[in-house]
């Protein structure tokens, strides 16, 4: 997306969306900014929250499951909260 001067991208991990290219003309070094993704930690924590405010069943929130969850997610947060509902019990 870009306004005036400044332009808004994201890379993706998803095989449908192209990469952004490493160096663009005219930007300097330090214009990018990383966003992290949770560490397993941090996402630990958010899966508990979400389970204290009740957006998962207690019976099926297992250390199992919000692992899945993560690694579905690749730690993205919005995608987490989006997956977190969908949370079953394991067969």
């Amino acid at each position: 997306m870009m306004h005036d001067d400044m332009m808004v991208g994201a890379c993706s991990h998803s095989t449908t969306v192209g990469k952004l290219r490493k160096d663009l003309p005219d930007v300097p070094e330090d214009a990018r900014v990383n966003c992290p993704r949770y560490t397993l930690d941090e996402a630990a924590s958010v899966c508990h929250y979400y389970l204290r405010q009740r957006l998962v069943q207690h019976e099926v929130f297992s250390e199992e499951n919000w692992k899945k969850v993560y690694y579905l997610a690749n730690g993205n947060g919005s995608e987490m909260r989006g997956l977190a509902p969908y949370m079953r019990e394991s067969t």
